[in-house]
């Protein structure tokens, strides 16, 4: 079932997200979480599920910079905040899992600021404020967040 109406109205009319932090892309809706809403890891994956979505996937160029266009990933360097993406090693130690179940694998696409690493402490995945790549953190730090929402979810 597509989206009913037009644009990020369509999103608000079918989600139950506070604020209108909406855009659309691939026929997804996108909810941006105020840079002042952050979560850990666990509960921003909560948030999403609990309004029928997930944490963001990344798979391509072209949505990367989609979502860098957003603005709140645009604000002054001295307020930015790190923002959680669906992407994380906690089922498998070393094995990247997008929150859709697929594995990120050498050849897929990847925006890593640094390889990841065998790192206990550091198994989800955000995008580094300062140059929009990915990084991973210890899961209970506190981020703004990315979900997104398909019309299979609906």
């Amino acid at each position: 079932m597509p989206f009913v109406g037009s644009g990020a109205s369509a999103c608000r009319n079918q989600f139950n997200f506070p604020r209108n932090n909406f855009d659309i892309y691939e026929n997804r809706c996108h909810w941006f979480s105020h840079r002042r809403v952050k979560r850990t890891y666990a509960q921003a994956e909560r948030f999403c599920a609990d309004r029928g979505g997930r944490l963001v996937t990344i798979k391509t160029s072209n949505k990367q910079d989609f979502l860098a266009g957003f603005k709140d990933l645009k604000v002054k360097r001295a307020r930015r905040s790190n923002f959680w993406i669906g992407l994380d090693d906690l089922r498998r130690e070393n094995i990247m899992e997008w929150s859709d179940g697929t594995t990120l694998s050498n050849g897929n696409y990847n925006n890593w600021k640094f390889p990841p690493r065998r790192h206990k402490k550091r198994d989800c995945a955000a995008i580094h404020r300062s140059n929009l790549q990915w990084v991973l953190v210890n899961c209970r730090m506190k981020f703004p967040f990315i979900c997104e929402m398909d019309d299979t979810m609906i």
